[in-house]
């Protein structure tokens, strides 16, 4: 019968320069050539026991495994620390390699932080499964991965959370995503609520002409706070407010608007789009009050 081995744990993969001195062989009966020392340094329960069973003495051991190939492979490359780029895995697949590290006594906080082959694995999936990956992240309080999975739950209404969900979250994660939103929600209203400073009156622009100003703005404002909220991107603050939507505003006007606008995206891209430990990290630095630019507006004057 002819043997199946793995591709990549193949009973010439070198570690340094020692042979494999283990073979796990998967349920689907896939043969990976590995090196005691190395999978025994990634598990504090020696494989849940499975290596006691296996004397350290024998020259060569083969060892059944849970596990099918490809959950296998995910786990053995994450230990050697290897690229998982080119291993297509379904986000089905790398949980179940995830479950099995656990149950293996492999320390998941060592192998999923910024860098590692699993780590990227799973900000991979971001964009079609967010709210999967932050419930693995909260569920094993990787931090780091959570704050990847929140820049893509931005969307994400609480109110969608079910009870299944929430006791997935806890406690910490829950109010974390909620103080996310919730904070992004209020800060986006602070800034665009405020309209252009008014500018000192010349005798093409006074008072009511400012006055339609602000109505203006407090219609566009509309759009970002009912339509966007948390998940607001800068381009389309920027097409809101664009100047050239406010009709028959005054050069001065203009100037008034662009600088508010500028300002306003400024302090919108610099607000934190990750959950945050530490809820005063949303604190960014909101307009108290209106300022007026020094602008030059004698031209204006009359």
């Amino acid at each position: 019968m002819t043997e199946t081995t793995s591709t990549v744990f193949h009973r010439y993969c070198l570690l340094g320069d020692e042979s494999p001195d283990t073979i796990l062989i998967s349920t689907d009966e896939v043969h990976f050539y590995v090196h005691r020392k190395q999978i025994m340094g990634a598990s504090d329960s020696l494989w849940a026991g499975l290596l006691i069973s296996s004397p350290e003495s024998l020259p060569s051991s083969s060892l059944h495994v849970t596990e099918y190939a490809p959950t296998l492979e995910i786990i053995l490359r994450s230990i050697y620390r290897l690229s998982l780029e080119d291993y297509s895995a379904t986000l089905e697949t790398v949980l179940a390699a995830i479950n099995a590290m656990k149950m293996h006594g492999i320390s998941l906080k060592s192998h999923i932080s910024p860098g590692m082959p699993l780590f990227n694995a799973l900000v991979d999936k971001l964009p079609s499964a967010p709210l999967e990956v932050y419930c693995v992240a909260a569920e094993n309080d990787l931090f780091e991965l959570a704050c990847e999975a929140s820049k893509y739950l931005l969307h994400m209404s609480m109110s969608s959370v079910t009870d299944v969900i929430a006791l997935r979250l806890g406690h910490l994660y829950l109010r974390m995503l909620f103080d996310l939103l919730s904070e992004r929600t209020r800060i986006l209203q602070r800034l665009v609520i405020q309209p252009p400073p008014q500018h000192p009156p010349t005798a093409l622009c006074g008072s009511d002409e400012y006055r339609g100003l602000q109505s203006a703005w407090s219609k566009m404002a509309c759009t970002p706070i009912l339509s966007g909220g948390p998940d607001t991107s800068v381009e389309m603050l920027r097409a809101t407010f664009n100047s050239d939507n406010f009709l028959n505003s005054c050069p001065t006007c203009v100037q008034f608007i662009n600088r508010h606008v500028e300002d306003v995206l400024s302090r919108w891209s610099t607000t934190p789009n990750t959950i945050c430990r530490n809820p005063m990290d949303f604190r960014v630095a909101l307009p108290s009050q209106q300022v007026t630019p020094q602008l030059d507006i004698s031209s204006a004057m009359v």
